[in-house]
């Protein structure tokens, strides 16, 4: 019912190759490796154990700005991205306002000579803004890539209705949209993107890398429950309506219900 992109972190050559391992056969469709968990002088080793699969891959080290875990300084992680779209992988991950910031430009000029694909990513860890603002963030992004991810912090169940709304504003137009919320509140717009026109959502494989986080597991779990309820995703909405009964899907995964 939906592509599944798992996260897993780059902290050991070994037990990264054996996490992707597990992923795939999981049944995830993507894997996103977090470069930001690895260190420059690491960079090579971990390369090593994800070069078989990187055209399933979203490469990713992550601003501490917007949720990253990298020790090294900006200049150095500016570093790991140019080395690794340089091996091209199925997506590069790379902040909004890193492409906006003081050495945004020369970085995406050097990406661009990559011909690498980016996925543009906002995040806002502390609220959903509103409709408009969210749809006018979108707007700016897409100037650097068609492919764009934006995840919130809901508050709210009603915040699952104003991020899922994007969806409504890209409609034909070919733009790859990635829109849901974090939060426990947010649970439910994490699996209705990809019924909406998301061409993935996140997982965990273990350790959530992202609050409430779903697991693998438990995703093709929801999924699995709401094939069984609904057959196909046509007539799927972002309405409460349809939030509160994934939610009630979701719920039920959880405690075992299902």
């Amino acid at each position: 019912m939906g592509k599944i992109c798992t996260s897993v972190p780059a902290r050991d050559r070994r037990r990264l190759a054996m996490d992707i391992a597990r992923a795939f056969s999981e049944g995830s469709d993507i894997v996103e490796v977090r470069f930001d968990y690895s260190s420059i002088n690491s960079l090579g080793d971990m390369l090593d154990a994800v070069m078989e699969h990187r055209d399933r891959m979203v490469f990713t080290c992550r601003s501490r700005g917007e949720g990253g875990v990298f020790d090294g300084s900006e200049a150095e992680r500016l570093i790991i991205l140019k080395r690794l779209a340089s091996f091209r992988p199925m997506l590069l991950d790379v902040e909004y306002s890193t492409l906006t910031g003081d050495h945004g430009e020369e970085l995406y000029d050097h990406l661009r000579a990559l011909d690498c694909d980016l996925l543009v990513s906002y995040h806002d860890f502390n609220r959903t803004p509103s409709r408009d603002d969210l749809a006018g963030i979108m707007h700016d992004m897409l100037e650097y890539s068609s492919s764009v991810k934006m995840v919130t912090m809901a508050k709210s169940i009603d915040d699952n209705e104003s991020i899922l709304s994007l969806y409504d504003k890209i409609g034909s137009s070919g733009v790859r949209l990635v829109a849901f919320c974090m939060g426990e509140h947010g649970l439910a717009s994490r699996v209705l993107c990809t019924l909406l026109g998301a061409p993935f959502t996140y997982a965990a494989l273990d350790e959530p890398l992202a609050p409430s986080q779903l697991t693998l597991r438990q995703m093709r779990a929801v999924y699995d429950a709401l094939h069984r309820r609904c057959s196909s995703a046509k007539g799927i909405r972002g309405d409460r309506c349809t939030i509160d009964m994934v939610a009630g899907v979701i719920g039920s995964v959880l405690h075992g219900h299902v």
